[in-house]
C-alpha cells in the first residue's frame, strides 16, 4: 500500500469516527479535505490553497469588497482553473447527516455572480440534501457541485483496488515484453556490438514477484526441440532450488525437457569461510549458500567432459535441454558448448548484478581466475549464446566518477546501464509497484532497544556458559536461556573450571577477560569502544567516539575492576 491510498484510508476512518460525533465544529473537515484533494482523480485537483493564501497569490485583499471569506478553500483543478470551496460537517449521530437551506445559502449568495471562480463545490459529510437543492432549483441558481466526501474516498479507494494488475498479469506481461524485446535487440545487434543476430536484455523485478516463473517461459517458448538453454545462478543453493522449479513448471505447461545440474565443486565455499560470512571485496566469486551439489536432485555434472558427454547423448527429437549451473562453474559449459559445437539458444543469467562491479582488488591468481570464470558468459566468444537474458532485483548502476576510478583497474567494471553487455531494458517494475499491486506486502521496521545492564548481564552469563561448554544448561542442551536470572547458579560447574576458588585467580581472569570480549562484540555495531582512552584491540585500526562503556567499571560476583584493553 501506498503513501497515497494510506492518507484515503486514514482520512475515511477520521471521517466516520467525527461524523459519529453528536457535535462538530467542522474544522476538521476542512483540513481532511485539503490533505486529500488531490489524490482523489474525479476532482482533478492539483492545489488546493487556503483563503488568505490565494487572496495574497492574487494581489488583493482577504476582505476586499465582493469577495467574502465565507469560502474555506481555492482548489487550482489541472487546467489552471480556480474553484471556491466551502466544507460543511454533519452528525450522524441523530440520524441522516442532512444539509438544510441556510448551510449553503451564503455561500451561495457569495459566489454565485462571482466571476473569479469557475465552478463552486460544497464539500460536505451529510447524505440528504434534497431541501436546499429544492430551494436553489426554485429560485433560478446555478447549483453548487455537492461533494460527498464520504462516498468519494469510497469510491477512489474501491477504483485502486480493481486498477490492480495482479501478479500472474504482470508475469504474462512481463513474458511477452521479454520475448519481444529479445527479439527486437537482436535486429539490432550490430548498433550495440553484438554478434550478428545477437540479442541481449534485462528484467528488473522485485525479490519475490516470479522472474524465475518468467524466466522459464521465456525459455521455454523461444528454445526448441533439440535445443539448448542455460542458466546460470551465483550459489550452488540457488542452482538446487532452481532446477526443481524449472522442472515443475515445464511439467505443467506440458513440455518436454532434459536438465542437467553443473557444480564443479562439491561446494563452492573457500576454506575457512563461514556460512553467510562475507568476503566478497576480496572475491566476489564467494558462494556462502552452504549447501553442496549432492542436494541438487538430478544429474549433476562436475566437468567440462562430462557436461559434453550429456551434450552429445540422446533425446535431442523430442525435447529441448537445460543446463542449471553456477556462474563459477561457467567455464565447463562454455568449454562444453564449443566442444560440442552446440551454441545456448538462450542463457538467462540469474543475480545479474553479481556480475557487474566486480573489481579485484588482489594479486591472488586463483582469484583472478575465478573472476574471470564468473563474468564469462559476458564474452560472445566464449559463451555462444544467441539471446541473453539478465535477470535482477538491485541493478548495479555507476556513475561516471566511478568508472574513472575503475580504469586501472585489473578487471574492467561493468555497470548495468552498459547496453553493450546487459542489453536493453525488456521489463522492468519498482517494489512500489509490487507493493501498490499486491505483489508484495509493504514492509515494518521494528527497533528493540537493549539497556546497557541487560547487555552487560547477558555477556557475563554467555561468557562462563561458553567456558564451561554449554554445561549448565546451555546452548547445546537446548534450554539455553540467557535471560534466566538463575543462570550464574546453573552455571557452578563452569565456576569451578574456571577456579572460582582457591589457587583459580589465572583461569577467573581469562574469564573476565572472555566476559570483557563478548561485551565489545555487543556495543562494537554500533561503534566502535573506547576504554579507560584506549581503543580495544579489534578496533584499533580506527578512532572510536567515547564508547558507552568508557570510564566505568564491571562488576563480576563482588569484585570490581577496571575494564580494560581485551
Amino acid at each position: 500500500m501506498n503513501r497515497s491510498t494510506r492518507t484515503l484510508e486514514a482520512a475515511l476512518e477520521r471521517i466516520e469516527q467525527e461524523s459519529a460525533k453528536t457535535k462538530t465544529d467542522g474544522k476538521w473537515l476542512e483540513q481532511v479535505s485539503k490533505e486529500i484533494s488531490t489524490e482523489i482523480r474525479d476532482w482533478n485537483l492539483r492545489e488546493c490553497l487556503e483563503w488568505k493564501e490565494w487572496c495574497a497569490r492574487k494581489g488583493i485583499a482577504s476582505t476586499a469588497p465582493g469577495i467574502e471569506p465565507g469560502i474555506d478553500w481555492v482548489g487550482i483543478d489541472a487546467d489552471g482553473r480556480e474553484i471556491a470551496i466551502q466544507c460543511k460537517s454533519k452528525s450522524a449521530a441523530q440520524g441522516t447527516p442532512t444539509l438544510v437551506k441556510k448551510d449553503f445559502q451564503d455561500f451561495d449568495l457569495i459566489t454565485r455572480d462571482h466571476g473569479e471562480f469557475a465552478e463552486r463545490w460544497l464539500i460536505t459529510t451529510a447524505q440528504d440534501y434534497s431541501q436546499p437543492v429544492k430551494v436553489l432549483l426554485a429560485s433560478g441558481s446555478d447549483l453548487p457541485k455537492l461533494k460527498c466526501i464520504q462516498a468519494d474516498v469510497r469510491y477512489e479507494l474501491s477504483r485502486r483496488v480493481n486498477d490492480r494488475v495482479s501478479r500472474n498479469a504482470m508475469q504474462d506481461e512481463a513474458i511477452e515484453q521479454c520475448i519481444a524485446g529479445l527479439e527486437k535487440a537482436r535486429d539490432r545487434a550490430r548498433n550495440n556490438g553484438w554478434n550478428e543476430g545477437e540479442g541481449r536484455g534485462k528484467l528488473i523485478l522485485p525479490c519475490a514477484t516470479g522472474k524465475t516463473r518468467i524466466a522459464a517461459e521465456v525459455i521455454g517458448r523461444m528454445t526448441g526441440k533439440g535445443e539448448l538453454a542455460v542458466f546460470l545462478c551465483p550459489s550452488i543453493g540457488l542452482v538446487a532450488q532452481t532446477v526443481q522449479v524449472l522442472a515443475d513448471l515445464n511439467r505443467e505447461a506440458g513440455r518436454s525437457v532434459r536438465i542437467a545440474a553443473v557444480c564443479s565443486d562439491r561446494t563452492a565455499i573457500p576454506e575457512g569461510i563461514t556460512e553467510g560470512a562475507g568476503g566478497a571485496s576480496r572475491d566476489p566469486t564467494i558462494d556462502t549458500s552452504w549447501v553442496q551439489a549432492r542436494a541438487v536432485s538430478g544429474d549433476v555434472l562436475g566437468s567440462a567432459e562430462a557436461v559434453s558427454n550429456w551434450l552429445r547423448s540422446g533425446g535431442h527429437e523430442s525435447a529441448f535441454d537445460l543446463l542449471v549451473g553456477t556462474y563459477q562453474s561457467g567455464h565447463h559449459i562454455s568449454d562444453a558448448m564449443k566442444a560440442t559445437q552446440r551454441g545456448a539458444k538462450i542463457t538467462v543469467c540469474d543475480e545479474a548484478h553479481r556480475t557487474a562491479g566486480i573489481r579485484v582488488r588482489t594479486r591472488d591468481i586463483e582469484i583472478k581466475k575465478r573472476v574471470s570464470r564468473f563474468t564469462l558468459c559476458h564474452d560472445a566468444g566464449e559463451w555462444p549464446s544467441q539471446y541473453r537474458l539478465y535477470q535482477t532485483a538491485t541493478p548495479r548502476i555507476y556513475g561516471e566518477e566511478k568508472k574513472r576510478e575503475s580504469k586501472d583497474a585489473e578487471w574492467i567494471v561493468h555497470s548495468m546501464d552498459d547496453e553493450k553487455t546487459f542489453g536493453l531494458d525488456l521489463f522492468r517494475r519498482s517494489y512500489a509497484d509490487a507493493v501498490d499491486n499486491g505483489w508484495l506486502c509493504d514492509y515494518r521496521i521494528v527497533a528493540i532497544a537493549v539497556r546497557e545492564s541487560d547487555a552487560r548481564q547477558l555477556a557475563e552469563r554467555h561468557a562462563m556458559l561458553e567456558l564451561a561448554g554449554d554445561s549448565g544448561g546451555g546452548r547445546g542442551g537446548g534450554g539455553w536461556n540467557p535471560f534466566k536470572t538463575n543462570t550464574y547458579n546453573e552455571a557452578a560447574p563452569a565456576r569451578h573450571r574456571c577456579g572460582d576458588g582457591v589457587g583459580g585467580r589465572a583461569a577467573r581472569r581469562e574469564r573476565l577477560r572472555h566476559r570483557d570480549r563478548v561485551v565489545h562484540r555487543l556495543h562494537a555495531a554500533g561503534g566502535a569502544i573506547k576504554r579507560n582512552g584506549k581503543v580495544p584491540g579489534a578496533c584499533r585500526s580506527r578512532k572510536a567516539p567515547e564508547g558507552i562503556l568508557g570510564g566505568k567499571t564491571l562488576e563480576s560476583g563482588t569484585a570490581k575492576r577496571k575494564v580494560h584493553p581485551s
